[in-house]
């Protein structure tokens, strides 16, 4: 694991202070997220979530099922796992640390406790699929017809959400530039230009990042080329442990909650990774520094 992501996820286990067992991983090469469940020393039961391929939304390799069963992690020490997983290389490693930290800390991940650590927080249900939408809906509170607006991530859900309420729309995406390329006959072209140099975010006055920038290693060179920007948000579930440490990178953070009912579990099985983001029980709580972002 790149040293500063590491360093994000050393601090957050002192954050949170909690410890259990690995209970469960879900994951299947259809869909590149991964869940990890834990159980609390007390008891309880947490779950996590992260995406599990280096960029965009490419499958997991079949392979992944195989290295993942031969890690042996069923009712292994979650904060061991986590400790031996950051001394590995590979997005798949990457990933199951991060979905293991944000299981530890799904107890915590609450509107009334993080309102008490001092945070300000918006908690609701997923109304509509990905949640993705809701970003495109809720982020415009922190933009203006003035502004270029970058999506860090194909993020194409949010797209018709803030298209009309900015300057400029733009994408960044890993992926290569050519599986972008939009053909019309009568000549027309989008909207949204994708672009695979993270130049495109020196002149963003708000930008969107994906979670996905943790597994992969990518998040501090994306910082560190939108450090002007007026608002860095993060999204997703890649990102959705607690917050104590990311908010003092960005400014916000979009995270997914997951209920830990039986049944959502089979479900969530039963899609292959997918039904999380559809299931009325899943909640996005969005956390902040500052007041402005929740006016």
């Amino acid at each position: 694991m790149r040293a500063e992501i590491r360093d994000i996820v050393e601090k957050t286990l002192k954050d949170i202070g909690a410890n259990g067992r690995i209970d469960d991983l879900i994951a299947s090469p259809y869909h590149p997220w991964l869940l990890t469940y834990v159980e609390y020393e007390d008891g309880g039961t947490g779950c996590g979530s992260c995406s599990a391929v280096f960029r965009g939304m490419e499958y997991g390799s079949g392979g992944m099922i195989g290295e993942i069963k031969g890690l042996d992690l069923l009712g292994r020490d979650a904060r061991g796992v986590i400790g031996e997983l950051m001394e590995l290389d590979g997005t798949l490693y990457n990933a199951i640390a991060l979905s293991t930290l944000s299981a530890l800390s799904y107890r915590f991940m609450n509107r009334e406790h993080l309102e008490r650590e001092g945070f300000n927080v918006v908690e609701r249900p997923i109304s509509e699929g990905l949640f993705g939408r809701e970003i495109g809906r809720s982020g415009g509170r922190l933009i203006s017809k003035e502004d270029v607006v970058a999506v860090v991530g194909f993020a194409y859900w949010t797209f018709p959400y803030l298209i009309s309420q900015v300057k400029e729309l733009r994408c960044l995406e890993l992926l290569d530039a050519e599986l972008f390329q939009t053909l019309s006959l009568r000549g027309r072209e989008p909207r949204v230009r994708v672009y695979n140099n993270p130049g495109c975010l020196e002149d963003a006055d708000v930008v969107f990042i994906t979670g996905m920038t943790l597994p992969n290693g990518t998040l501090p060179e994306v910082l560190k080329h939108c450090r002007n920007a007026r608002v860095r948000v993060l999204y997703g579930p890649s990102c959705s442990f607690y917050p104590s440490r990311l908010l003092r990178l960005v400014d916000g953070v979009y995270a997914i909650k997951i209920p830990v009912e039986e049944e959502v579990k089979l479900r969530i099985m039963d899609s292959r990774c997918v039904y999380q983001y559809s299931c009325p029980k899943t909640r996005i709580v969005e956390v902040w520094n500052g007041e402005a972002a929740l006016s």
